[in-house]
C-alpha cells in the first residue's frame, strides 16, 4: 500500500513540477479550479511543501463561516473570501471548489464572472482549470463521497465549465 502512495505521490510532484514550469514566473499566484475529485486539494499541497508556496483552500475558508459569509455558496465574494488571505502573500494558490463560482443562474454568473476576472486582475493571478479523465475523478471523488453525489458534481461542473473557459488562463491535465 505504501508503494501506492509513493507512485500517487511522485505522480502529483511531476505534476506540480510541470505546472509550475508551465507558469514560469517568479511570484506564483495561482487560483485552481476544476471538477470534484481531480486534485485541486492535492496539487494545492504539493506546491506548498515542494516549493514553500501558501496554500489557500476555499473548503477551509468556508468551513464554520456564519450564513452571511462572502464564501458561501450563495453570495460567493472572492474579494471578500479570500483578499485577507493573500494580501501580503508573494505567492499562493487559492485551491476553489468546483462548484463554487458559478451556478445555474445565468445573470449571476454573468455579475461573479465579472466579479472573478476584476479580482483576477488586481491580485494578478493566473486561473488554471485542472482537467483529468472522467473516471480518474470518479475513482477520487468515491473515496470521499457515494455515486449520487459525484453525478451531482458532475453535473454542477457542465454548469461551471462554460464559466470557467471565459476567465481560465490555461488548462492543465493531470
Amino acid at each position: 500500500m505504501l508503494k501506492d502512495r509513493e507512485v500517487v505521490g511522485n505522480m502529483v510532484d511531476d505534476s506540480v513540477n510541470a505546472l509550475i514550469k508551465r507558469i514560469d514566473e517568479d511570484s506564483i499566484r495561482l487560483l485552481l479550479a476544476g471538477p470534484a475529485g481531480v486534485g485541486k486539494s492535492t496539487h494545492a499541497q504539493a506546491m506548498f511543501g515542494n516549493f514553500g508556496i501558501s496554500h489557500i483552500s476555499h473548503d477551509l475558508e468556508k468551513q464554520g463561516k456564519p450564513k452571511s459569509s462572502p464564501c458561501k455558496l450563495h453570495q460567493f465574494d472572492p474579494y471578500g473570501c479570500f483578499s485577507d488571505a493573500i494580501s501580503s502573500k508573494k505567492q499562493f494558490v487559492i485551491d476553489i471548489g468546483a462548484g463554487t463560482v458559478f451556478r445555474k443562474d445565468k445573470e449571476e454568473n454573468e455579475a461573479r464572472l465579472k466579479r472573478m476576472l476584476d479580482f483576477k486582475h488586481e491580485y494578478n493571478l493566473k486561473i488554471v482549470v485542472l482537467i483529468a479523465d472522467r473516471t480518474v475523478v470518479r475513482k477520487q471523488f468515491l473515496k470521499k463521497g457515494d455515486h449520487q453525489q459525484f453525478i451531482n458534481a458532475c453535473d454542477e461542473w457542465k454548469i461551471a465549465y462554460p464559466w470557467w473557459q471565459k476567465c481560465l488562463d490555461f488548462e492543465f491535465p493531470v
